[in-house]
């Protein structure tokens, strides 16, 4: 799969921080296997992770992600 192919396939969630280094930023994520395929330099250690996991890694941090785009299926 292309790199476009997955962009136009993939979640687009917008991720938002308020706390004391505010800022927002995305993620893609790939519809069959869940996992972060593309994101934000900010947010480059999320790469490769599970939906499941980032839900409770940003719940925790007060993060705030919400679901742009879910792709073309």
């Amino acid at each position: 799969m292309t790199p476009g192919e997955r962009y136009c396939d993939g979640i687009l969630v917008r991720v938002v921080c308020d706390g004391a280094h505010p800022f927002c930023a995305g993620l893609l994520i790939d519809r069959t296997t869940q996992r972060v395929v593309f994101s934000a330099p900010i947010l480059r250690h999320y790469m490769g992770q599970h939906a499941d996991k980032l839900r409770q890694g940003f719940k925790r941090l007060g993060w705030r992600a919400t679901i742009v785009r879910r792709g073309e299926r």
